[in-house]
């Protein structure tokens, strides 16, 4: 996943919790979260 699709990401998940008042506890979000999260070899 690139820079612009992990920023248009969270931009949709804030968006869903902050504007929608979705639950930040709901599983799709906490997926979302898990995708967002840079894995091992793309933290450098």
């Amino acid at each position: 996943m690139n820079k612009e699709d992990r920023k248009h990401l969270q931009f949709l998940h804030d968006r869903i919790v902050y504007v929608y008042g979705e639950s930040e506890n709901v599983d799709f979000l906490i997926k979302m979260r898990e995708i967002l999260k840079p894995k091992e070899d793309e933290r450098t």
